[in-house]
């Protein structure tokens, strides 16, 4: 037989040790590190809810009523009823409210805390500041920083992650902080710091990622490096018309409805258009427009255009001083036979005439 006290005092010590065992392990998974969960609304995008919740009064308020000139500084917490570590944030938090609010922002807490129990801190600790009760956690759920790691059903059970948003008056976040464990915080001085570096106005003429410009263009900022458009080397300015390019052996000059103008050779130099003040040295007799038969091209110089009528069945005959060139070795008689009698014409002309026109038969 066995001693009946001494049985039920071993049982009373083998359940003081699983109570312990079970208080030990509740904490360890309370206390465990959170940095592999997400950490929130991105940086730069809207926030996802307007923040209607009660405050620490009883009070329901929103985001528009909440934000100071430039923003809020939203505190996600996990308990200012069992946490010390959120107790000594808000009462910090607290205390340096009046400088964020000289910046442009108020301070915000929020906690999965009923209004009656932020109340009651808030009258210890003389804490004036707004503090959000989100008793069934939904707010904490939308903002995505609900703290997974936490077994359903226990105390802890629907706390966020502790972290903090900087959120600007058009509801976009600015900024955010979450730290590892529990244990950290943000503070002040990193959260003053990043809205001072936030407020820094853009310089002019700086390479910046966004700036807002004046639809008026009266506070754009300055552009640097910019300079007018290059224009296309290739495509041709206005005016630079080239001009058309003129086939071997043709000559422009200046053109005289009845004026015959003779095919000059390719590397003959062409004269001017203009009436001689006096008789070429050694110019070709133009031919008469009388159906004669046209003269093989000689190796002599281009005689320039004169312009005068067109007499019929007349040779244009120049001055007598001209020497007529040697006709080729062999010609046709009937040709022959009208180049000799211009050539007495010209013999038998006056000393100076000013154009001599003599009348010269046909050639049948």
């Amino acid at each position: 037989m066995y001693d009946k006290p001494l049985f039920f005092e071993r049982r009373r010590s083998t359940m003081r040790i699983l109570l312990l065992c079970l208080t030990v392990l509740l904490g360890v998974m309370v206390c465990l590190p959170m940095s592999a969960q997400a950490e929130g609304v991105d940086v730069g995008k809207a926030i996802p809810s307007d923040l209607a919740l009660s405050d620490q009064d009883g009070k329901t308020r929103n985001f528009s009523d909440l934000t100071g000139k430039k923003g809020m500084v939203l505190v996600f917490i996990r308990s200012v009823e069992w946490c010390p570590y959120c107790q000594a944030q808000v009462k910090e938090l607290s205390d340096n409210a009046k400088k964020f609010k000289d910046m442009g922002y108020s301070v915000v807490t929020l906690s999965y805390d009923p209004a009656l129990k932020l109340k009651a801190f808030a009258s210890n600790l003389k804490v004036s500041m707004p503090m959000l009760s989100d008793p069934r956690s939904d707010i904490i759920r939308t903002f995505g920083v609900l703290n997974t790691d936490v077994v359903k059903g226990t105390m802890a059970y629907g706390t966020p992650r502790p972290g903090t948003f900087i959120i600007g008056a058009d509801k976009i976040v600015k900024a955010k902080f979450f730290k590892d464990g529990i244990k950290d915080r943000v503070t002040i001085k990193e959260l003053t710091d990043q809205i001072t570096k936030m407020d820094v106005p853009l310089s002019p003429g700086k390479d910046t990622r966004f700036y807002e410009i004046d639809p008026e263009g009266k506070t754009a900022p300055a552009t640097e490096g910019i300079t007018g458009e290059a224009l296309d080397a290739v495509a041709p300015l206005p005016g630079d018309v080239p001009s058309p390019v003129l086939p071997a052996g043709d000559v422009q000059v200046s053109s005289t409805p009845s004026a015959t103008v003779p095919t000059a050779q390719p590397s003959a130099p062409v004269a001017p258009s203009a009436a001689p003040t006096s008789p070429p040295a050694n110019p070709a007799v133009s031919q008469p427009s009388v159906g004669m038969p046209e003269m093989p091209a000689l190796d002599a110089p281009v005689m320039p255009t004169i312009d005068s009528p067109v007499v019929p069945e007349a040779a244009v005959v120049p001055t007598p001083s001209v020497t007529t060139p040697a006709a080729p070795a062999v010609l046709d008689p009937e040709l022959e036979d009208a180049v000799k009698k211009a050539e007495d014409a010209l013999k038998a002309a006056p000393a100076n005439p000013a154009i001599n026109k003599p009348s010269i038969p046909t050639t049948p």
